[in-house]
């Protein structure tokens, strides 16, 4: 049975690693690799071949608008720069609770016509603000502030089209 949990508010994809991320309004989703050029479905991305994670663990990242708004509230109270959706250096927003994305770990769900599996949490760490020159302080902040609220990393199972304003829904408990 289908349930609506969220929408795709933002895309975002970067060519390489280091390279700012993009905003896309649509774009084509390729099963098995991930979102097209984008730095991990071409291998290119920080972590791509890391022995700790399968690449196929790795196709697309998601991020819960939310969870960034409770993580910036975290850091502007300790006096540090929030960061923008894109700068958290995740690939899709979606307008969900945190905890909703979170539980998607080992279930199959649709995002508009894409069907993708939760493959793991997607773990904080201190490269979004390194990569954005910020001082270590900051960076190590980030991975305090979005501890828990760090995302979703997702396996593609069929490809197609994925557009902003897409319905995501539970296809599996």
């Amino acid at each position: 049975m289908e349930r609506e949990l969220g929408r795709l508010v933002e895309i975002f994809i970067s060519p390489s690693k280091g390279e700012p991320m993009q905003p896309e309004k649509s774009l084509m989703v390729v099963a098995g690799f991930g979102l097209a050029g984008d730095r991990y479905a071409k291998g290119k991305g920080a972590y791509s071949g890391s022995k700790t994670m399968p690449d196929d663990d790795r196709q697309v990242s998601l991020i819960s608008l939310q969870a960034i708004h409770e993580a910036n509230k975290v850091l502007l109270w300790k006096g540090i720069q929030f960061f923008n959706p894109n700068e958290t250096r995740r690939n899709l927003l979606i307008d969900i609770i945190p905890e909703d994305l979170n539980n998607l770990v080992g279930k199959r769900f649709l995002l508009g016509g894409i069907e993708m599996e939760g493959a793991s949490l997607c773990d904080p760490c201190t490269r979004p603000g390194l990569v954005l020159g910020r001082e270590t302080k900051d960076a190590k902040a980030f991975e305090e502030a979005f501890t828990g609220r760090g995302g979703l990393r997702a396996r593609i199972i069929t490809g197609g089209i994925l557009t902003v304003s897409d319905e995501l829904r539970l296809i599996s408990e």
